[in-house]
């Protein structure tokens, strides 16, 4: 029986970057420590499955997890295909 491999490769991210600020900005954090998260994190940014002119720090966490479903599946697929 022949070894199992790795014969392809496929990798996607969220199209929309943030920078650590933005997402400060946009975050409710007002203490100290939580604020450096972002201004201490040696990351200078992250994609993240949101959307700028619609996000609000009031969403649910049910809203929450249905948009990173959507976003997992968005995603996943993506990698699927540049894999294939």
């Amino acid at each position: 029986m022949p070894h199992p491999r790795i014969v392809s490769l496929g990798t996607a991210v969220p199209p929309t970057a943030f920078s650590q600020a933005e997402l400060l900005a946009l975050s409710p954090y007002t203490d100290a420590r939580r604020r450096g998260f972002f201004t201490r994190s040696g990351i200078a940014s992250r994609y993240l499955y949101l959307d700028k002119a619609r996000f609000r720090p009031t969403e649910t966490t049910d809203e929450l997890n249905a948009r990173f479903r959507r976003g997992s599946v968005e995603i996943g697929c993506e990698a699927i295909r540049r894999a294939l």
